[in-house]
């Protein structure tokens, strides 16, 4: 009789800790539950083998638009004097590109900038004379049609613009090309990971995670960084070739793989 008491108030002392633990919990607070021991820490459960994959992919593409870099540089005695001379030469240039057909949407002015010129050190004064200024007015246009390339750059040559800093190639809508991209990396991956577990006896159960690295847009192949000269218009229009533009994209996805 002595000892069944002794054994009923242990189990009451060890019910009510059990309570007051889950009674510390604050009100409405529902513990998570815990995973099952079968499930490990990375996600695997069981037998099952981790298999990372790295995959990319490409897509070409050509080009609708080219963007062109291209202005005016003046040069004056006085400040004043060279930024006359400059708006003179860039206000034929913009009606140029009028006369082309180029909207006005597509030109924006991506530099203008007035700076002393120096002459040669003079070892005498130990200092550099100021000999003028310089106007640079540097527009950045969009030109859609592709085979009036050429022809746009001669006229703006033509009109008074004696630099061209470059000319780039580019997709006017390169988002179906970089998800075509995507899907092909993915596939890729998908590919790649069933060879690895048919290679070592296994299946792929699963995919645990997948990541996308950076996915290029199409990036502008530069085909032309040069000063030009306003008598060096010819009879037929300046070359210029399109080429293709490339797309990448990258994945990174984990399998799970088991028997």
């Amino acid at each position: 009789m002595r000892a069944f008491i002794i054994g009923s108030i242990l189990a009451l002392s060890t019910g009510c800790a059990a309570l007051s633990q889950e009674s510390a919990a604050p009100a409405g607070v529902t513990q998570p539950p815990r995973p099952p021991e079968h499930v490990r820490e990375n996600g695997l459960i069981g037998r099952e083998t981790l298999l990372t994959i790295n995959a990319n992919a490409s897509v070409n593409a050509v080009p609708d638009l080219v963007t062109i870099q291209t202005g005016v540089v003046a040069e004056a005695d006085n400040a004043a004097a060279a930024m006359a001379g400059n708006r003179a030469q860039m206000n034929k240039v913009f009606d140029a590109m009028r006369r082309a057909g180029i909207a006005e949407r597509d030109v924006q002015t991506s530099n203008l900038s007035l700076n002393p010129v120096y002459g040669r050190y003079n070892e005498e004064t130990g200092r550099s004379p100021l000999v003028g200024y310089q106007v640079n007015n540097t527009v950045t246009v969009i030109v859609r049609k592709l085979d009036n390339v050429g022809g746009v750059l001669d006229s703006l040559v033509d009109a008074g613009a004696n630099q061209v800093q470059n000319v780039a190639f580019g997709i006017s809508d390169p988002a179906p090309l970089q998800n075509r991209a995507r899907s092909e990396a993915m596939k890729e991956a998908r590919a790649r990971a069933q060879l690895y577990a048919e290679a070592s006896g296994l299946r792929v159960a699963r995919i645990l995670t997948i990541n996308e690295g950076y996915s290029a847009p199409p990036q502008p192949e530069a085909v032309a960084v040069a000063r030009l000269q306003a008598d060096s218009a010819a009879s037929a229009p300046t070359p210029v070739a399109a080429g293709r533009l490339t797309v990448q994209a990258d994945v990174n996805v984990t399998f799970a793989l088991d028997r």
